[in-house]
């Protein structure tokens, strides 16, 4: 869809919130956010809420990954811990 609208891309290392205040200045068009950072970013900018829309699109997986860094002196006794407790069910 995008190659066929033929759309200039920009890739940004800007915050979200930079990045969403573009969009409510029609600076931008879209931003790709998984749906849960989408409506906690509308709740702390609630200023830009009435400007932008959250569009869920169908081919897109629910969520994102999320990781946990630990530096090397944590024990892997406790990394295998922080696993097990964070282990999807």
């Amino acid at each position: 869809m995008l190659e066929a609208l033929q759309q200039q891309l920009r890739h940004t290392t800007a915050e979200n919130a930079t990045m969403l205040k573009m969009i409510a200045a029609d600076r931008a068009d879209f931003m790709f956010l998984s749906e849960e950072e989408a409506i906690h970013l509308l709740k702390e900018t609630e200023e830009y809420a009435k400007d932008v829309h959250i569009i869920q699109l169908s081919d897109i997986p629910l969520g994102e990954k999320r990781y946990l860094m630990c530096n090397k002196l944590v024990a892997d006794e406790t990394i295998e811990r922080l696993n097990m407790a964070m282990s999807v069910k």
